[in-house]
């Protein structure tokens, strides 16, 4: 049923996409011209967004589920970077630590 298959990891920052794409509060005018005031909407707005959530109808949702998978995925690789680096940093830590607890002992023992 597809063709022209292509990793979106070559094309698209799915983070950025989704930062910047305003999410709007709204309501609908066929809703205003038929008298219902109390029943406001949030979501994007078709026209303002990057064509490729974008369908004949105006938004896709299935395009967006899939860009949001996407970005968790990316958020997950740069927690995990985050996380070796903090590992890293409390190893680096604890040998200073431990470099100065010697140089204290060694400037007690001669006091």
């Amino acid at each position: 049923y597809k063709t022209n298959l292509e990793n979106i990891d070559v094309k698209v920052n799915a983070l950025e996409l989704i930062k910047e794409t305003d999410i709007w509060h709204y309501h609908l005018k066929s809703n205003l011209e038929g008298g219902i005031y109390d029943k406001p909407k949030v979501g994007v707005i078709s026209e303002m967004v990057n064509p490729l959530i974008r369908d004949e109808d105006g938004v896709d949702a299935y395009s967006m589920v899939a860009i949001s998978w996407k970005a968790i995925q990316q958020q997950d690789e740069v927690i995990k970077a985050q996380a070796k680096e903090i590992a890293e940093l409390k190893a680096q830590n604890e040998a200073i630590f431990d470099m100065l607890q010697d140089l204290q002992n060694q400037i007690d023992s001669k006091g």
